[in-house]
């Protein structure tokens, strides 16, 4: 019983683990078009 417990929480875990680092990736993402869409409207963000 302890043992199936102890999987399902290791489980739990890396489901965590899974949707944080793929909200990390979708943020950084956001950020990069973000930026290249300022680039594009205002070029002189780039001087």
């Amino acid at each position: 019983k302890g043992e199936r417990y102890a999987v399902t929480r290791q489980s739990g875990l890396n489901m965590k683990y899974r949707v944080i680092r793929a909200l990390m990736t979708a943020r950084f993402d956001f950020q990069k078009l973000e930026i290249s869409q300022e680039i594009e409207t205002n070029p002189i963000f780039l001087i």
